[in-house]
């Protein structure tokens, strides 16, 4: 930008190119370097605002409503596993971390809570 204004100003006959050559090199460049230093801070400081905020929040978001589901858990609710099994949990241990669903009449399976994908809401075809 600077040669574009040195053109004008030459070719307007206001000043001579030492003159304006002097001027740049004092004001311009100085300005320009301070500016670019400054601006690496905090260009990495907007970088990693934004990497926690789009990989961690949304982990973490996940996370807290994983834990808020598999709480409102409890015996007698129909649930659906990340297999795409349907069925009836019949008992959750937390603290030995075990699950067990009843599938159909007399076929009980144990599970990991962390395999139930949540609880199961039929559609409306499915209900009728």
């Amino acid at each position: 930008m600077g040669y574009r204004l040195l053109s004008f100003f030459h070719l307007a006959g206001i000043i001579e190119v030492q003159t304006f050559n002097r001027w740049y090199e004092r004001n311009m460049v100085s300005q320009e370097r301070d500016m670019g230093q400054g601006a690496d801070w905090s260009f990495w400081i907007v970088m990693m605002v934004l990497i926690i905020v789009f990989l961690y929040v949304p982990q973490w978001m996940t996370r807290r409503r994983r834990q808020q589901q598999e709480r409102e858990l409890a015996a007698g609710d129909r649930v659906i596993t990340i297999g795409g099994f349907i069925g009836t949990l019949t008992r959750y241990d937390r603290e030995a971390n075990i699950a067990r669903i009843r599938l159909t009449e007399g076929v009980e399976v144990d599970i990991l809570p962390s395999a139930i994908g949540g609880k199961y809401v039929p559609r409306e075809a499915e209900r009728a």
